[in-house]
């Protein structure tokens, strides 16, 4: 039965049922009864299994209930009637990742694949939530078939092109790589996550250009609507020292701690080329900021008048105009906070102090990247010859528990690593030597001066690059990269190797 067949076989006082239904299901919404907003549309859908409205609020009440089988089932009705977006897609995924719940987001993928198993969007998303732990060669082949589905999807194609150049660094550049990238400007010239996408894969391939790093903040701030790299009313800095204004360096909230601790090294090379001005930063952070680079006014509060500064510049955008200073300890403790730390871990002990942090990321698949499973460390606990203390933030689970509980871990619950970023730094400034994945306490104990043993996953933030052990942004820093993807037996294999030398090596 068509739509228009349809009106006409509804009269006056089914249509007004229909909408007495539609409003008690608003309510049940309002009052969070899902459950009876979900029963209610079912009931009705068995009477008019094509009415449009009822299909779209089944498929928004199927969101908040977020079981996988039955968003999947209701999208798939929305298909069928051709009322499904790619919105409605990435919306219904992203309520599962979003919460955390990536074993969910998983499920309902598979659900969809099996109800729809050529949809190259469907297909492409199932990939990406598999890719944490797939070998780089079975996820290049599963995005072939995406492709092969549906040859103009851009962003299938933009991660593409960045997985050759992960897979094999030196095909970067190589027509291979190229063809990839040039189908999805082709193909999506005005999609703004593509061309993030892109360039930040330029970025990640040459880590120092400058230009590179240019276009990159361009096509930042236009995925995010910003007309320039800071909402403020001042002009956007060009790069152009100018001893007669002085400068903005904005820090947003929005910026991770790690970042921020990063790229404030630049702020050091501004100093040397004769630029000056002021740095705002997140408050935890003020303290910290303002001890470390006493040249520069910090502030945390924003400010009503911005009158004394010529121009402004985005923190993160920096090492796209000044090149990292070589300083190795650009960052300063509390030094009276990190020597009464310090003697407490020792107790009258000569031996030296190694921080461990073993989890990082700020969403559920980059901390499944990132993490390496405490357990997996334990052997570097067999070494008494070192004291082992604990840098991780966040609450700890069991096992990490018990390795603390038999005294082979300390763990001091006096330091809060995200509310007292100044009292964590002097803690981390008490150890000899830290290992830790990607995250603030890598960036932080680098930044302090330490020997520093980062483990990074196979595909990382582009200030990593893709290979060596080497970073420009820190002399004292080794890199020890993952492989495969979810595999962590070899990155530990030379962590312990290193740290079982007579002096943590780097």
């Amino acid at each position: 039965m068509t739509k228009a067949e349809l009106q006409d076989v509804m009269n006056e006082d089914l249509k007004n049922f229909l909408k007495d239904l539609l409003d008690q299901v608003a309510r049940d919404m309002a009052d969070g009864s899902f459950e009876d907003a979900s029963n209610r549309l079912s009931r009705v859908m068995v009477i008019f299994p094509g009415h449009e409205k009822t299909n779209r609020v089944m498929f928004e009440v199927s969101i908040k209930i977020a079981k996988p089988e039955n968003l999947a089932a209701n999208l798939f009705r929305l298909r069928l009637l051709g009322l499904a977006t790619k919105s409605d897609f990435l919306a219904a995924l992203g309520g599962f990742v979003k919460s955390d719940r990536i074993s969910d987001a998983v499920a309902f993928c598979k659900s969809l694949l099996r109800k729809q198993p050529n949809d190259p969007l469907t297909r492409f998303y199932d990939a990406e939530m598999a890719s944490v732990s797939m070998p780089i060669p079975d996820y290049l082949r599963a995005l072939r078939v995406v492709l092969v589905l549906e040859p103009s999807l851009a962003i299938a194609a933009a991660q593409y092109a960045a997985e050759l150049g992960l897979y094999d660094p030196k095909a970067w550049g190589m027509p291979e790589v190229n063809r990839w990238r040039t189908r999805a400007y082709v193909s999506a010239p005005e999609d703004r996550a593509v061309r993030f996408a892109l360039a930040y894969e330029e970025r990640r391939h040459s880590i120092l250009d400058m230009e590179s790093w240019r276009k990159f903040s361009l096509d930042y701030a236009s995925l995010e609507g910003r007309n320039g790299p800071v909402s403020l009313p001042l002009p956007s800095w060009n790069g152009q020292v100018d001893r007669n204004q002085r400068l903005l360096v904005w820090g947003t909230d929005r910026d991770g701690v790690g970042d921020i601790l990063l790229h404030a090294r630049c702020l050091r090379s501004l100093l040397e080329v004769g630029q000056t001005g002021g740095v705002r930063v997140p408050q935890r952070l003020e303290r910290l900021i303002c001890r470390s680079f006493p040249d520069w006014e910090v502030f945390s509060e924003p400010r009503a008048v911005y009158a004394e500064y010529g121009y402004c510049i985005r923190l993160l955008d920096l090492s796209g105009h000044v090149a990292p200073d070589e300083t190795v300890a650009y960052l300063r403790a509390d030094s009276n906070l990190r020597d009464n730390l310090r003697g407490r871990y020792r107790r009258s002990s000569d031996k030296p102090l190694i921080g461990l942090s073993w989890r990082g990321g700020s969403g559920a698949l980059d901390r499944m990247a990132r993490t390496v499973p405490l357990t997996e460390l334990a052997r570097l606990f067999c070494d008494d010859k070192m004291i082992w203390v604990s840098l991780q933030h966040g609450s700890l689970e069991d096992d990490e528990v018990r390795l603390a509980q038999d005294g082979r871990l300390i763990i001091d619950e006096d330091i809060d690593p995200y509310g007292d970023i100044d009292l964590f730094a002097a803690q981390v400034a008490a150890m000899d030597a830290v290992i830790s994945v990607n995250n603030t306490t890598a960036n932080l104990a680098a930044g302090l001066g330490l020997p520093t043993l980062c483990i990074l996953p196979k595909s990382t933030q582009w200030w990593w690059g893709v290979e060596g052990d080497r970073t420009p942004w820190y002399p004292n820093m080794r890199l020890f990269r993952q492989a495969v993807p979810g595999q962590w037996d070899d990155v530990v294999e030379r962590i312990v190797a290193a740290v079982g030398a007579p002096k943590v090596s780097v």
